[in-house]
């Protein structure tokens, strides 16, 4: 009799530690279900083209965690044609590319494969339409300054390499030097275009590779930039510490790559160590 009794002892023990393990997964198993049955009713709403409805049902359970790739995949599924509904074909293709990178296209259902040929289709086009487009604008823009260059002086965004193609002929250099533009050294000259009588009529600076000012004939107005700019004339500003410098032989042989010439490099310490 005792040992019956410890018997059932046992099994109720057992019982109740069944019972407890079951309330404990009793809320996972239900929310799995639940999971699996939304899958269900988003590919259910995919078919029906219901798309919207499709998103948010799939919105709800992607935002709960434990999604596998299958979910990530039919997620940007969703938003591809909700997108592509509204008319945003970019977005439509993003999200198709998405698709495929949780889900191969080779698992994808007749119905993706086929919406994913109409909209790597229709992207296609577009994006033609967009480089064409493109194209056109530049080469307007490149025909419209050709016709400023062969119909004006030089202006102010001409390439140097157009100074003497304009209707004023070629540019005589009268000034050149190099300053410091923005922290760059850069060359700078002066262009300027005569007359039958040897009289300037117009003038032209260019810095680096673009003409920056222009102004007709008879006075030579003062550098101007539109950004702040770094040269040596800057009264206090000496980057290469010429002062610590016994002589200006010293000083152009440690910095001659900087410097127009000798001259350039010995006007700079006279002005800055004397």
């Amino acid at each position: 009799m005792h040992l019956v009794r410890k018997y059932w002892l046992l099994i109720a023990a057992a019982l109740i530690l069944i019972a407890v393990a079951a309330a404990q997964c009793a809320p996972y198993m239900i929310r799995d279900m639940q999971r699996q049955q939304g899958r269900a009713n988003v590919e259910a709403l995919l078919k029906e083209g219901r798309y919207e409805e499709a998103l948010e049902e799939m919105t709800y359970w992607f935002m709960h965690g434990c999604n596998t790739d299958a979910d990530y995949a039919r997620y940007f599924l969703c938003n591809a044609y909700v997108a592509y509904e509204r008319g945003d074909v970019d977005y439509a293709d993003m999200y198709l590319r998405l698709t495929a990178e949780y889900r191969p296209e080779a698992r994808w259902s007749r119905q993706t494969r086929a919406f994913a040929e109409t909209v790597a289709g229709e992207a296609e086009v577009l994006n033609a339409q967009r480089r064409a487009e493109a194209a056109a604008e530049v080469a307007a823009t490149r025909a419209a300054y050709q016709e400023r260059v062969r119909t004006e002086p030089p202006f102010v965004g001409m390439y140097v390499s157009d100074i003497h193609n304009t209707p004023l002929g070629e540019g005589e250099i009268s000034d050149i030097e190099r300053r410091y533009v923005d922290g760059d050294l850069t060359t700078i000259k002066i262009y300027d275009y005569y007359d039958e009588d040897g009289e300037v009529i117009y003038s032209a600076r260019t810095v680096g590779n673009k003409v920056t000012e222009v102004w007709p004939g008879g006075y030579d107005p003062p550098i101007t930039f539109s950004s702040p700019r770094r040269d040596y004339e800057d009264e206090g500003d000496d980057p290469y510490d010429a002062s610590s410098y016994a002589n200006e032989e010293d000083f152009y042989y440690d910095h001659y790559d900087d410097f127009f010439d000798y001259e350039d490099a010995a006007d700079y310490y006279r002005e800055h160590a004397e």
